[in-house]
């Protein structure tokens, strides 16, 4: 069998932001298969030896040896909130306990706390070994930082960080989740301090709901919501790759930046987020936000790197691939095009009787105007005054930013649209020399235009006129 081992690109680390900010699919892992995406998920009809044999539906996990009884216990809750979400399941087994050491590979889903794991606020990471060819899981570890100051009280303080939370997240992964884009999803890159990540959000319950289905009484959540495909304005057979997209509810209204816009993915009441992928053929950059209930949304496009999110913490699959060579944008219905003259423009996309409204295709812009910043319209000139003015980048040379360079004789410092600050040349006039030294213009022993003289050699190659050189 065909297999791969996906290492530490999907981890969580200490927020120093206030809140719990999520990073964005909506969904699972992605696995490149011969150019086609696939879903990185446990197969739950095949009994595998970290399974419970007869039942596909169990995952079994191991506790490394040495691993204390409260962060087990810990553990064992996040278990317990995943299973109120999805039809998977999980069982320790106590009869073995593996080695703590990092050891992907060897069959064990374990959890160890007796890895150290490098710089940057890492608190945990989850490596998987998956099926290349399906995108079947076949195990899946958690390594919990060694150095971080783990806490099980239900109360840290201070440096401490909650085991549950943390375990959570991790579990997230486990069962082939990538990251969420929603603010207070559990299931994002930085965690909050506290233990506000130990239940489980609107973003966390669908995905899993969507691969594994429920069991009788699990969460339950709205069954709408919006699709459509992100497609380069250049070709329209070519599709953009971890793109992401976001709605919020138009009750959210008035929204006049894309910053207040971007407050909405952090704080609205009614959110969702997709990343786009790269299947091939009709579906390329094809997207879907689930769990929409019926009504009104605002859907926006938002390149990776974009002062939100970068390639890096989507998911395996992004960090080689993803594609952001093209401004934000609103989807704005029939006006929807290549070259919009302003990108802010949006309408509506209604959701109703609990379906998934389709076709909602964003069109990458690739015009010079579509600017809503003016920092997307740096011209990479440092001396220019770059600026959106109604949806079109203005690049004003400013001399201003040009200071004087403390030389005399290369002139006059300005500022040039093309190569920068420069300066108008020599200031001397002909028949003169710079004098850096003096910062003037000299005659060299001979007199200029204007100049009192006996004879003509007195004057800089012109005549002596009645006792004045002339030209």
């Amino acid at each position: 069998m065909q297999r791969a081992i996906k290492v530490g690109t999907l981890a969580v680390m200490l927020s120093t932001m206030a809140f719990v900010a999520t990073v964005y699919p909506y969904g699972q892992f992605m696995g490149n298969v011969s150019g086609v995406v696939v879903d990185e998920e446990w197969n739950l009809n095949q009994a595998l030896s970290n399974r419970t044999p007869g039942d596909g539906r169990t995952v079994i996990v191991h506790f490394a040896s040495g691993t204390a009884s409260d962060r087990q216990v810990a553990i064992r809750a996040a278990n317990d909130t995943w299973e109120s979400i999805t039809a998977v399941s999980f069982a320790d087994n106590q009869a073995f306990q593996p080695s703590g050491a990092y050891n992907i590979g060897d069959g064990y889903n374990t959890h160890s706390f007796a890895v150290t794991l490098g710089g940057g606020g890492v608190l945990a990471f989850t490596p998987s070994v998956t099926n290349t060819s399906t995108g079947q899981i076949l195990e899946s570890d958690v390594y919990y930082n060694k150095v971080t100051k783990w806490d099980t009280s239900g109360n840290p303080s201070g440096p401490k960080v909650d085991v549950q939370s943390v375990a959570y997240h991790e579990i997230g992964h486990q069962v082939g989740l990538s990251h969420s884009g929603v603010s207070d999803a559990t299931m994002f890159p930085y965690i909050q301090a506290g233990i506000a990540s130990r239940s489980p959000e609107p973003d966390d319950n669908i995905s899993p709901v969507l691969v594994y289905g429920r069991d009788a009484g699990d969460v339950a959540f709205a069954a709408g919501g919006i699709s459509g495909r992100v497609i380069d304005g250049n070709d329209p057979n070519d599709g953009k790759l971890c793109a992401l997209v976001f709605a919020f509810s138009a009750a959210e209204e008035p929204i006049t930046t894309f910053d207040q816009a971007y407050a909405q993915v952090y704080s609205g009441s009614i959110v969702g987020a997709s990343v786009s992928s790269n299947t091939t053929g009709p579906n390329s950059g094809y997207y879907q936000i689930d769990g929409l209930p019926n009504g009104d949304y605002m859907v926006f496009l938002v390149p990776t790197g974009d002062g939100l999110i970068d390639a890096n913490q989507i998911n395996n699959l992004c960090v080689s691939d993803a594609e952001a060579d093209f401004p934000r944008e609103f989807w704005n219905g029939a006006g929807e095009s290549n070259n919009e003259a302003d990108t802010f423009a949006r309408v509506a996309v209604t959701v109703s009787g609990g379906q998934i409204t389709t076709g909602i295709d964003f069109l990458t812009e690739t015009g010079t105007g579509g600017c809503t910043t003016d920092p997307e319209c740096d011209d990479g000139v440092a001396c220019t005054d770059d600026a959106c003015v109604g949806g079109s980048c203005q690049n004003t040379p400013n001399d201003a930013n040009c200071p004087d360079d403390g030389l005399f004789c290369n002139g006059t410092e300005f500022c040039s649209s093309t190569s920068g600050c420069s300066s108008t040349g020599d200031p001397c006039p002909g028949g003169t020399t710079c004098n850096e030294t003096t910062d003037t213009c000299d005659t060299g022993g001979c007199s200029p235009s204007g100049a009192s003289c006996s004879q003509n050699s007195d004057c800089c190659s012109m005549k002596c006129k009645n006792g004045t050189c002339r030209g």
